[in-house]
């Protein structure tokens, strides 16, 4: 625990973000420099085991991009805690590199994952995918999933990151759904300013 709070604290520094912006793509720069592989691991096992602590984008951003392997082995594991799973997307929107948007459309795509999983995976899509491309992304998902807590979710992520222009999609659906659907709807109306019918 000492060592998770150095470590936090060294990676905070004034000093340390402008190395970090002086340092090459891909080069290790900071905490990333000095932890080995193995403290890496140790560091994101002790960051995902977290309960009731919020992590920071800028904790996982400290162990940099070999925390990603870990990270991406967890999600695509059915066998791990759901929550853990959903940690692990919540970190991989920080440090994964190019896989990381398929990954994430295939979880929150998969029928048979636990809500809690998909439902990170959605919000990890709003959060890398461009605003002009979510409606491509999460449309299919907005109008098709079985479960209409999927179809909400996504909703919800196109109201908050394409606001105005992917408010029509979701009030064309809150219209489509049945009442336990448009319950599902509730923050998705609500960001685009929509009723209920």
């Amino acid at each position: 625990m000492y060592f998770l709070l150095v470590a936090v604290v060294l990676s905070s520094g004034p000093g340390r973000e402008a190395s970090r912006r002086a340092a090459p793509t891909g080069t290790p720069t900071g905490l990333q420099a000095q932890l080995t592989d193995a403290e890496v691991v140790e560091q994101a096992q002790a960051l995902l085991g977290a309960i009731d602590t919020p992590i920071s984008a800028a904790q996982w951003k400290a162990l940099g991009p070999r925390a990603e392997p870990l990270l991406a082995a967890l999600v695509d594991d059915d066998s791990e805690l759901p929550t853990r799973r959903a940690r692990a997307i919540d970190a991989l929107v920080t440090v994964g590199g190019e896989q990381t948007r398929a990954r994430f459309a295939r979880v929150a795509e998969g029928d048979g994952q636990p809500f809690v999983v998909r439902l990170s995976a959605l919000r990890g899509l709003g959060a890398i995918v461009p605003a002009s491309e979510l409606p491509v992304v999460l449309g299919a998902l907005l109008t098709k999933a079985p479960d209409s807590r999927v179809r909400a979710a996504a909703g919800e992520v196109l109201a908050l990151k394409g606001k105005g222009t992917a408010c029509a999609a979701v009030e064309a659906q809150l219209q489509r759904e049945g009442a336990d659907g448009q319950a599902q709807f509730h923050r998705a109306a609500k960001t685009c300013g929509l009723h209920r019918p």
